[in-house]
């Protein structure tokens, strides 16, 4: 039991899957900085809205390994690779019975293409207890976080986006 290896490959499809959308709504007020739809004076507000609305799917592959070096030493890793798509995202978000948003073929939000990680725990006994020493570096890709409200014409400069990211993390217990 020196050394563990899995895999996994996988594809899913879902219909119908709830996705978050950040929207730009008019709230009405006399006085207000823009038109509303309708013609009423208001001003502009953003809020999220969850719809009903997507297919999507998912394909990648997962490896991930344990290795007992010696006595007290793990070694763990793991990689993954995503591929997640908008088959199908058509959706209304300002309620006028248009659909003004379609993200069909886009990147799936919060799905990182590539994340991997190493985790290395040494243990021994001291002080009449154990001793406990873990290191772990991970990455994650670039992956997009929200797309900018297309009802305004805004594109793509304003999508926001969860940058790549590369953390250390390291405990003595």
């Amino acid at each position: 039991n020196r050394l563990r290896l899995s895999d996994a490959l996988f594809m899913v499809d879902y219909e119908d899957a709830q996705r978050s959308v950040v929207a730009s709504v008019c709230i009405p007020r006399e006085g207000g900085t823009i038109t509303c739809p309708g013609g009423q004076e208001g001003d502009p507000f953003q809020a999220t809205a969850f719809f009903n609305a997507a297919e999507v799917s998912v394909k990648g592959i997962e490896l991930e390994g344990t290795a007992l070096l010696m006595e007290g030493l793990t070694v763990r890793a793991n990689i993954s690779y995503n591929d997640g798509k908008y088959d199908s995202f058509e959706t209304d978000t300002d309620g006028d019975g248009v659909n003004d948003l379609d993200l069909s073929g886009n990147d799936l939000t919060r799905t990182p293409e590539w994340k991997w990680g190493i985790n290395g725990l040494y243990t021994h006994d001291a002080f009449n207890g154990r001793m406990d020493y873990n290191a772990v570096l991970s990455f994650e890709d670039k992956t997009i976080f929200y797309y900018a409200d297309r009802s305004l014409g805004l594109g793509e400069e304003y999508d926001s986006f969860l940058d790549e990211k590369t953390l250390l993390d390291a405990s003595v217990t």
